[in-house]
């Protein structure tokens, strides 16, 4: 059987799919073209999405309830609960901030060892964290420290 003797059946159906298939590309080429155009057309916006568990604020408590000893003859104890906030989503700040909790300890424990009960009672909490904050931060090169909370701040005899 020939091409030119083929059924007319068979001619009109090839003919429907021809149509349908061009209709299809039709349809979706216009529609991925209107798209296109749309998008093009909206303003733009900051398409950097954040990453939400690197802007959440936790409190650093890793340094735990610390006793210690004042100058003083004989010393007195403070008992000092330090947090600070930061941000978990940081982990090379993170990573950097405990390796350092041994000398950060050492810091605090070293700043009320040279000072006496009395002293300690004058300056109040203000300029101890500020000072505490300033030495801890020169230990830093990822980040720094912005706050500083005393849970607790106690000055027993």
């Amino acid at each position: 059987m020939k091409y030119d003797e083929a059924s007319p059946f068979l001619l009109w159906s090839y003919r429907i799919l021809l149509a349908i298939t061009l209709i299809l590309v039709i349809i979706i080429g216009g529609g991925t073209l209107i798209t296109g155009i749309t998008k093009m057309a909206q303003p733009t916006r900051n398409t950097q999405e954040k990453n939400p568990s690197s802007q959440e604020v936790a409190y650093f408590q890793g340094l735990g309830r610390m006793r210690l000893t004042t100058a003083d003859n004989p010393p007195a104890v403070v008992v000092l609960f330090m947090v600070f906030p930061y941000t978990p989503g940081d982990r090379a700040f993170v990573e950097e901030l405990s390796n350092h909790i041994p000398r950060m300890k050492e810091i605090v424990q070293d700043m009320v060892h040279h000072q006496t009960k009395k002293e300690l009672q004058e300056k109040g909490e203000e300029p101890l964290k500020k000072e505490i904050l300033s030495r801890w931060n020169s230990l830093f090169r990822l980040g720094k420290i912005q706050d500083l909370h005393f849970s607790e701040f106690l000055i027993l005899e």
